[in-house]
C-alpha cells in the first residue's frame, strides 16, 4: 500500500516498511530500522493485533514506548547523513529506508508513518512511503 501524499518536489528518501514473517527484505542496499525486538508489540494486546499502525491507538501504542523517541531521532539522524552524502553526486540518488518488524502491521507502519511525516512536515524533505505487508494477514508465528 502505497501512501500517495507527498511533498511536491524531487523525492529523496523511499521508505519500506514490512514484515520479516511475510518474506525476504526488499532488494537493494538500504539504512535499516529493525523493530523486531524493540518497542512493546501491539500484537500481543488481543484489541490491537488486527488493527494496523494507521490506528491512532496502535499508533499512539507505539509511538508512546520508552525508547521510541530514540528510535526515530537516530533514524532520522541515519537518513540527514546520507541525505548528506547523497547529495554530493552529480546525479541525484535516493535513500532508501527499510523499517521492518515481525509481521509488518503494527509497529513497522507506526515508525515508518513518523518519519515519513517529520521528513516531508519538519523538513521539508521529498519522501514516499510503502507500506508492503500492512494488509496481509496477522502472522500467528512467533
Amino acid at each position: 500500500m502505497r501512501d500517495t501524499t507527498k511533498p511536491t518536489g524531487l523525492t529523496e528518501v523511499y521508505i519500506t516498511t514490512f514484515g520479516v514473517l511475510h518474506g525476504e527484505p526488499p532488494n537493494g542496499d538500504a539504512l535499516t530500522v529493525d523493530l523486531r525486538h524493540a518497542l512493546r508489540n501491539p500484537f500481543d494486546d488481543p484489541a490491537m493485533r488486527e488493527l494496523t499502525g494507521f490506528d491512532q491507538v496502535v499508533r499512539d501504542h507505539v509511538l508512546e514506548t520508552e525508547g521510541a523517541a530514540e528510535i526515530v531521532g537516530d533514524a532520522l539522524g541515519r537518513i540527514q547523513a546520507a541525505l548528506t552524502w547523497a547529495r554530493g553526486w552529480h546525479d541525484p540518488r535516493i535513500v532508501d529506508v527499510h523499517v521492518f518488524c515481525k509481521g509488518g502491521r503494527h509497529r513497522s507502519v507506526a515508525i515508518g508513518q513518523e518519519l515519513y511525516r517529520s521528513l516531508t512536515e519538519d523538513f521539508g524533505i521529498g519522501s514516499e512511503i510503502t507500506h508492503r505487508d500492512v494488509g496481509k494477514p496477522v502472522v500467528y508465528k512467533h
